[in-house]
């Protein structure tokens, strides 16, 4: 599950990494401002993976600072709380997300029916790979 530079969390956290269709991304522009994103993700148990638009606004300021958090929204009484704090690395040529079997069997059903997009299209569009490596994960 965790690697030493991963930090340990629970199973019911890992569970909702590996689950949860949607998170939060959040980076900071170059004047210091907030950006929070929602974004669709894949957990491997070391990584979070984001796939984004390579002139998106988030793509940029994270070529400015690698650091990040990342969290999931808590349930409805504000309990159940995922927050990561990380670096990131760019890819350049990483794949595309209708490409790793774990993004396919996450989104497949979701992408057209729930959001009205094409996989492959969607793949072309998103194909910045954002890889985010926890260096604290908070949860509760």
């Amino acid at each position: 599950m965790a690697t030493p530079t991963t930090p340990p969390i629970d199973q019911v956290a890992d569970e909702r990494l590996r689950t949860d269709l949607v998170g939060w991304l959040t980076t900071v522009a170059r004047d210091g401002t907030p950006q929070s994103s929602p974004v669709a993700f894949v957990w491997d148990g070391e990584v979070i993976t984001v796939w984004s638009e390579p002139g998106a606004a988030k793509v940029a300021n994270l070529v400015e600072n690698h650091r990040c958090s990342f969290h999931l929204n808590s349930d409805r009484h504000g309990l159940a709380v995922v927050s990561v704090e990380g670096t990131v690395h760019l890819p350049p040529d990483g794949p595309r997300w209708n490409e790793v079997p774990a993004a396919v069997g996450k989104y497949a059903e979701v992408f057209g029916p729930a959001w009205g997009m094409d996989m492959d299209e969607s793949a072309e569009q998103f194909r910045q790979q954002i890889v985010i490596t926890p260096r604290r994960i908070r949860v509760w």
